[in-house]
C-alpha cells in the first residue's frame, strides 16, 4: 500500500526535535490487513526505545466491533433468557390496615 502525505502520521513523540519535520521520520515498520505499525526513527535513535504508532485500518476495525457485539450478547445470554436486566425502577405498595 502507497502511503500519501496525508496518511502519513506525525510524530507524537516528546523526545522529537521541535524544529524538524514530524513526519520526515515516520516509516512503516509492519503492515497487516488490520493494522499500520508506524516508527519514527529520528526519536527511535534519540531515547534509544522503538516509538510506535498504531494506526488501525478499515478492516480491523469491523472486526473489532463485530467482536465487541459478540462478546455483549453473550453476557447476555449468560444473564439469562436474553433480556437485559431491569434497572432504575422501584414499585411501593401501601398496605392496608
Amino acid at each position: 500500500m502507497a502511503f500519501t502525505e496525508d496518511t502519513v502520521p506525525a510524530c507524537r513523540c516528546s523526545a522529537h526535535p521541535a524544529h524538524e519535520d514530524k513526519r520526515k521520520y515516520m516509516k512503516v515498520v509492519k503492515e497487516d490487513a488490520d493494522h499500520v505499525v508506524w516508527a519514527c526513527m529520528r526519536c527511535t535513535e534519540i531515547s534509544k526505545v522503538p516509538t510506535i504508532q498504531v494506526r488501525v485500518l478499515a478492516r480491523g476495525k469491523a472486526k473489532a466491533d463485530y467482536e465487541n457485539v459478540e462478546r455483549n450478547r453473550e453476557k447476555l445470554r449468560l444473564l439469562g433468557s436474553g433480556k437485559r436486566p431491569r434497572t432504575g425502577s422501584i414499585t411501593v405498595k401501601e398496605e392496608d390496615k
